[in-house]
């Protein structure tokens, strides 16, 4: 599937892009386990969503692998301040800090993931 423009999602960001060395395998296998694992994870999520990797492009221009939490039913604000953003970010933090990046990659090394060449030309995982 190609980015539906002007869709309205959350884009959530697991912090695990510079401890990875910008590995975009490792990124990817990460955030399709988090992707997977959301709901129990970062249990109050918004009901009724569904989470797709897809690429984010950031303040600096550069583009990265998120979580793009799209409600199947209306709308809400994405403005961080109007979110649970940094909530949802510091539950990711925890869970990692909690499991450990390592257990992560193990857990994650088998699951199929897309090609970051894919996201960053504007695929969503699933489509």
């Amino acid at each position: 599937m190609i980015y539906p423009e002007g869709h309205d999602y959350f884009p959530l960001e697991i912090p695990v892009h510079e401890p990875l060395d910008w590995d975009m395998k490792k990124i990817l296998q990460v955030h399709e386990y988090f992707r997977r694992n959301l709901d129990t994870i970062i249990p109050n999520l918004p009901k009724d969503s569904d989470y797709k990797l897809l690429s984010f492009t950031g303040l600096g221009g550069g583009k990265y692998p998120i979580i793009g939490i799209f409600p199947r039913t209306g709308k809400f604000k994405t403005d961080p301040k109007h979110s649970d953003f940094f909530n949802y970010f510091d539950a990711a933090e925890n869970y990692i800090a909690q499991v450990g990046l390592e257990s992560l990659l193990e857990r994650s090394k088998d699951l199929p993931t897309p090609k970051w060449s894919d996201l960053e030309n504007g695929m969503m995982y699933p489509d």
